[in-house]
């Protein structure tokens, strides 16, 4: 018999805190214009170089936007 194949249900991967039952969080980069000049790039998420390097096109399309950015500041 010939059957339709349900996928395997997702795995979950842990952060070594100590506790195995805390899931790792996908990494993330967002940015935020705090005034003129200012760009702040928020980093959250769980990052693991193993995983690559996230890709720059999201901060050089904000570094080529008016007005020109100044200073960039990291949360």
């Amino acid at each position: 018999m010939t059957g339709v194949r349900s996928p395997p249900p997702p795995q979950s991967s842990t952060v070594s805190t100590g506790n195995p039952d805390v899931s790792t969080v996908s990494p993330e980069v967002l940015f935020d214009r705090s005034g003129e000049g200012t760009l702040v790039v928020r980093m959250s998420g769980t990052w693991k170089l193993v995983q690559g390097i996230p890709p720059t096109a999201g901060l050089e399309r904000e570094l080529a936007v008016d007005p020109p950015v100044r200073q960039v500041s990291f949360d």
